[in-house]
């Protein structure tokens, strides 16, 4: 029973940690895309030129 317990309790934790994780790098990505497209309206580089170069 107690290892039942322990088992839901610590598999619970890492799950709720992966989710905050994933939801805090698909806001990182909105913002890095959002930038791209308006350095693309200023200089009229396509953004995703602007996405290649941050890959390296």
């Amino acid at each position: 029973m107690i290892k039942r317990v322990f088992l839901i309790v610590v598999s619970s934790y890492f799950l709720l940690t992966t989710i905050a994780y994933a939801e805090e790098n698909v806001d990182e990505e909105e913002q890095k895309i959002n930038m791209f497209k308006q350095m693309e309206a200023v200089t009229n580089i396509p953004w995703y030129y602007y996405a290649a170069m941050n890959q390296y």
